[in-house]
């Protein structure tokens, strides 16, 4: 691409430049053609469609109130959440959607081969409560239990196997109004 810096940018010589140059017009005055527009669009579009490409797979599974064989989890109440890895490590985050608005209560990393208990009480306007789970490496083993303050068992163990198709998991429990 030529570029030519002309004296006055409304002067014939200025408008006389072919189109495919670049024109430089009074000392800073750029005058671009679409070509170069056009260009900066398509890779625009090239990110984006990369960057949707790329994003991971989640896997959602939601725990309305006729699900919990344990009783529906009650604002107010108090309860143990046990994450146990078998492999490879968990990153956990246990989250609340309080008046439409979710908020991080917790977070925690469960080491290769152990469990964590994150004990929480659940906020009294509270419709939902979140547990996110991001093994760290792939083809892992994550098995998450519910239990109330008295450690009786709300939601029975669920176990996700092989986190290759979904690295990402979110289990969403709904809260009895």
């Amino acid at each position: 691409m030529e570029i030519k810096f002309m004296k006055n940018r409304n002067g014939p010589a200025c408008n006389a430049a072919p189109p495919e140059t670049l024109r430089v017009c009074d000392a800073g005055a750029v005058a671009l053609r679409a070509g170069i527009f056009t260009t900066m669009k398509k890779l625009t579009l090239a990110l984006l469609i990369a960057a949707a490409l790329n994003t991971p797979a989640a896997e959602a599974v939601f725990f309305p109130l006729s699900l919990q064989p344990g009783g529906p989890l009650q604002p107010g109440g108090t309860y143990i959440f046990r994450i146990a890895d078998a492999a490879g490590g968990t990153a956990v985050m246990l989250e609340a959607v309080v008046r439409n608005r979710l908020e991080l209560e917790e977070t925690g990393t469960v080491p290769t081969g152990s469990s964590i208990e994150l004990v929480f009480t659940i906020p009294s306007r509270a419709s939902r409560v979140i547990l996110v789970l991001d093994p760290v490496l792939p083809g892992g083993q994550v098995t998450v239990t519910v239990f109330d303050q008295n450690g009786a068992t709300v939601i029975p163990p669920i176990t996700f196997n092989d986190f290759t198709d979904h690295p990402h998991i979110e289990l969403v429990y709904d809260i009895a109004p």
